[in-house]
């Protein structure tokens, strides 16, 4: 599954002396990818997705932070050549993720 969002940050603070910060930021995106569906089956899907988050910069090159997704997007079985809503995407929207990004 491939991922693209354009973030907007609403909130940022910088913490302490040193140069870290604290920020919150959500935006729109698309999602494209080879998926399981609940029932198992899989096949490609297509997707809007909207993503909100916090973020931790402790350091200019490392960003911890913690976010969830949501997916409003199609699931296209292959095997009985339907089309339906990709369920996945809206039923894992409240789980969030967790990431730790480094910046060279």
């Amino acid at each position: 599954m491939f991922r693209f969002f354009y973030d907007y940050t609403f909130f940022r603070k910088p913490c302490g002396e040193s140069e870290g910060e604290f920020t919150v930021y959500a935006g729109p995106g698309a999602m494209l990818g080879y998926v399981r569906e609940r029932d198992g089956i899989f096949g490609p899907a297509v997707a809007l997705s909207g993503e909100f988050g916090i973020a931790y910069s402790p350091k200019p090159c490392v960003r911890l932070s913690l976010e969830i997704n949501a997916d409003l997007g199609l699931h296209f079985d292959v095997n009985n050549s339907k089309t339906r809503i990709y369920l996945e995407g809206l039923t894992r929207a409240w789980m969030p993720s967790v990431g730790i990004m480094y910046c060279f």
